[in-house]
């Protein structure tokens, strides 16, 4: 547990479980990151955290942070440690699901709130060196814009300068908040790295996250033995996993681990096995 409260204190808002966790109902918080975002003066009226939207026919997505601005606006903000975790057909997918949750409210098509999708990305996802990507849909006679009230924005964290956008990459970085521009923000942190109540509940989140990816280890080591009859493959299925399991946990990359147990990505697992060579 120990161990577990030490890195707790070198997570920073870039580390997603510690976003949602830290974020969840936060209003004031969530509306100067908004504003910073976008360069709008927003009003965020509700927020919420790891919101599930089931899709009738496909596959569901949860979403990292969700807000409503007080106009109905949707605006969905992802944290991707990994940079090939969010291209862009990932975007469209993830905006199509916001039109999707507000259709199965009965509003008409043409009363479609504006839906903003943010992924704040720890490396640049375009290598076009530019702190902030803007997407939108445009005529390509013109370029002038379509209107269809759907914007994309990726975020770089690479690019840390004195704008406002500069300061807030770098808060999103700080796992201390002493060291942080935003006094909003770093009230918040450090009240979520002091405090003995939500230290313990974050801890037993992380724990848990460890104990149910090592059940599903087990699990799909045994079923891999049962199909192959290799008592061999399912030890070495078995290692393989727990290995990698705690390898992520060293590394502070708990949004991975979430992501192993939620998703059933098996190219996702290879590929974190591939990066360190297990």
């Amino acid at each position: 547990m120990q161990h577990i409260k030490t890195s707790i204190q070198e997570l920073s808002l870039l580390d997603d479980i510690f976003f949602s966790f830290s974020m969840d109902g936060e209003i004031a918080c969530m509306q100067e990151i908004i504003r910073t975002l976008t360069e709008e003066n927003l009003t965020v009226a509700k927020v919420s955290v790891q919101d599930s939207i089931a899709s009738l026919k496909g596959k569901n997505v949860r979403l990292d942070a969700l807000c409503e601005t007080t106009a109905g606006d949707l605006i969905n903000i992802e944290i991707q440690n990994i940079a090939d975790e969010a291209p862009p057909r990932r975007a469209r997918f993830y905006a199509s699901m916001l039109d999707e949750k507000v259709s199965r409210r009965g509003v008409d098509y043409k009363d479609l709130p504006r839906t903003i999708v943010i992924f704040i990305c720890k490396k640049d996802p375009f290598a076009q060196d530019c702190s902030k990507y803007v997407i939108e849909r445009t005529f390509q006679h013109s370029r002038q814009k379509f209107g269809d009230g759907s914007t994309i924005i990726y975020i770089n964290c690479e690019k840390e300068d004195n704008s406002p956008l500069g300061k807030l990459i770098h808060d999103l970085k700080s796992s201390d908040p002493e060291k942080m521009f935003s006094s909003t923000l770093a009230n918040r942190v450090k009240f979520c790295k002091t405090d003995k109540k939500v230290v313990k509940q974050m801890s037993e989140i992380i724990d848990n996250l460890i104990a149910a990816e090592s059940a599903k280890a087990f699990a799909e080591g045994e079923a891999v033995g049962e199909a192959r009859g290799e008592a061999r493959g399912e030890t070495k299925g078995n290692t393989r996993t727990l290995t990698l399991v705690k390898i992520l946990y060293d590394n502070k990359r708990f949004a991975d681990i979430e992501k192993l147990i939620n998703d059933k990505d098996a190219d996702f697992q290879e590929q974190l096995k591939k990066e360190f060579n297990i």
